[in-house]
């Protein structure tokens, strides 16, 4: 897949978390469809975009050398929800805005003070390609063949000519709309209240930012990763810059009525009762964060390719094996819960989790068939025996990237979409 091909794929795979809210056709099984045998497909990642959605971009999942991330230390479930309420927000960075920027500085939060990001000069616009100069048909002396072949070639040179190349302020970019997204979510769950309004860089307010009710361990292992993503936002405008040519605004984003939609459709359309929210215990928020982790590990590995400066490509690398980690934590610490615990809604993690997965399953075969599954839940059938299936790899041990035929386009939790060169192209 040539550059900018896969620029596009890694531009619509984060559209998963905006295509959540769009309707799906058809039912999706809610237990057993995510289970493999040990010999089992690689894994691919869906955008959750309702089938016959706008899907686009080159088939296949790029086969990527490492696989991406380990599993962290789960967190267990219990009680001491009264732990959530007790816990400070820690005062984030302030990235220092450039001229062009008009950010305004949020009140001071407390608990641990993050260092304030400087931001990088701005990377100069790329100069576009030169459109090939057609070449004129030859005269009436040569044979018509002859004169219908040579008109026809540089109307199709002409018609080949590149666009704007990609470059890799682009890339960082549509990244840096999946960690406002994750930064923000893990940020209310703890705190109740959005990432420093410092680092919106004029963007929206997000919606259903909720305080969560959580037990000790659960809250630890939030809390920890919360940190992790506004450093990854901070680590990204800082190696952008900020100003036209610099990192992009924040999106509209949905933390309320998003999640609810999204859980309903997985359940084959039937609203839980009451509906699902983040907030409410440990099973829910570990089941929203399931949404998001899985999918952000295979979108940093589909950037790869895509990305020429060694120092960018670096950053990526190190945010891709963190996301990795937390990838892992979440996993394990719904696998410890597992059947034993319920959400509000009735609904135990693992008939949740599992209804999570086929859905984004369900999603990706409607928009590329394929032989296998592409999606894999908390179980596994190993010799006839359910085994836990904390690390989703192939049975070489490796993960896939996303398709972009597996993609989707904006809505549920980016309701306006993405912000950047490649989201709007």
């Amino acid at each position: 897949m040539n550059k900018a091909k896969r620029a596009v794929a890694l531009g619509l795979t984060i559209a998963l978390f905006s295509s959540l809210a769009g309707d799906v056709n058809g039912s999706l099984t809610t237990t057993g469809a995510n289970e493999e045998e040990s010999g089992g497909s690689r894994f691919s990642r869906t955008l959750l975009q309702p089938p016959g959605g706008p899907g686009s971009g080159t088939g296949g999942g790029n086969r990527m050398g490492g696989g991406g991330g380990g599993g962290g230390a789960g967190a267990g479930a219990g009680g001491a929800a009264a732990a959530a309420a007790a816990t400070p927000a820690p005062t984030q960075p302030a990235a220092t805005p450039a001229p062009t920027v008009a950010a305004t500085a949020a009140p001071t939060q407390p608990a641990a003070t993050q260092p304030a990001a400087t931001p990088a000069p701005t990377q100069p616009a790329p100069t576009p390609a030169p459109t090939a100069a057609a070449t004129p048909a030859p005269t009436a002396a040569a044979t018509p063949a002859a004169t219908q072949q040579a008109a026809v070639v540089p109307q199709q040179a002409a018609a080949a000519a590149p666009k704007a190349p990609i470059t890799d302020r682009d890339v960082f970019n549509l990244a840096l709309n999946l960690e406002y997204l994750e930064a923000n979510f893990y940020w209310c769950a703890v705190y109740g209240t959005p990432i420093n309004q410092s680092m919106w860089l004029g963007g929206p307010a997000p919606t259903g930012c909720t305080k969560g009710n959580f037990s000790a361990p659960v809250l630890a292992l939030l809390t920890e990763i919360a940190q992790d993503e506004v450093a990854h936002v901070t680590d990204i405008q800082q190696a952008l810059g900020t100003g036209p040519n610099g990192a992009v605004p924040m999106p509209q984003i949905d933390l309320g009525g998003a999640f609810a939609a999204a859980v309903a459709r997985a359940f084959n359309q039937t609203a839980l009762v009451p509906a699902f929210g983040y907030a409410a215990d440990d099973a829910s928020v570990l089941a929203a964060s399931f949404f998001f982790e899985d999918v952000g590990v295979t979108a940093y590995l589909g950037a790869m390719p895509l990305i020429s400066s060694k120092t960018l490509l670096d950053l990526a690398t190190g945010i891709l094996g963190v996301e990795g980690y937390h990838a892992g934590a979440i996993r394990s610490a719904l696998s410890n819960i597992g059947a034993s615990k319920t959400t509000a809604n009735g609904a135990t993690v693992t008939e949740l989790a599992s209804a999570i997965s086929a859905f984004r399953e369900a999603l990706s075969q409607a928009a590329k068939p394929a032989a296998a599954d592409l999606d894999q839940g908390l179980t596994k059938a190993v010799n006839g025996v359910t085994e836990p299936n904390i690390f989703p790899t192939g049975s070489d041990g490796l993960i896939l990237a996303r398709t972009t035929e597996q993609t989707g386009g904006k809505g549920g939790f980016l309701p306006a979409g993405l912000n950047g060169a490649i989201a709007a192209a």
